[in-house]
């Protein structure tokens, strides 16, 4: 239930405040290593979970979706494809682990739980993209991103995106054609 009801406005308040909160936690907790995303991240699930009721959350997923916008053009214009061509044999083996992670979640996922085709792999679609925005900034906040580590994370993070999309779009088309509601369990979306 929500504690209290917001207008759009009340609500990017409320966003500003969230981030104005993560920021004065993550500059007490540095000294222990505790990263920014990570305090955005349980902040973001306290106001989800017991300020804003589902609606109200509604209003803020606009700035949310600019944001993430805002975080993959800056993993672009980042991103030195250069500097990653050069670790390119680690950037495929890293990429590999996580095509094979994802490919194994998809068939145990189908064959013990009995899915239908679509779910399983939007599942492993989730598995399989690697978190690029939330490695580029905790690469970012470290001053990690020139060192050979952060070229070999960031070039595996982007080219597992790109086939995790495709199959992402191939999973909501076989979930329509199903008629299976993504996120409700298996339940009929019609």
């Amino acid at each position: 239930a929500s504690l209290l009801i917001m207008d759009p406005l009340s609500s990017l308040a409320l966003l500003s405040a969230a981030f104005l909160l993560s920021t004065l936690l993550h500059r007490g907790l540095s000294r222990w290593s505790v990263p920014g995303i990570l305090l955005e991240l349980v902040i973001g699930f306290g106001v989800g979970t017991w300020i804003a009721s589902p609606s109200e959350v509604g209003s803020i997923l606009g700035a949310a979706e600019l944001g993430v916008l805002v975080l993959f053009c800056l993993v672009g214009l980042e991103t030195d494809l250069r500097g990653i061509l050069q670790f390119r044999g680690s950037v495929l083996r890293v990429a590999a682990i996580s095509v094979t992670v994802s490919s194994l979640g998809f068939f145990l996922l189908r064959d013990w739980f009995h899915l239908p085709a679509g779910e399983p792999l939007i599942i492993a679609a989730t598995i399989m993209t690697s978190g690029t925005g939330m490695a580029m900034r905790v690469l970012r906040d470290h001053r990690l991103v020139d060192t050979p580590s952060g070229k070999v994370l960031l070039g595996a993070s982007v080219l597992d995106d790109f086939p995790a999309i495709l199959l992402l779009s191939v999973a909501f088309g076989l979930s329509k054609g199903e008629g299976v509601g993504v996120g409700r369990s298996g339940s009929s979306a019609q």
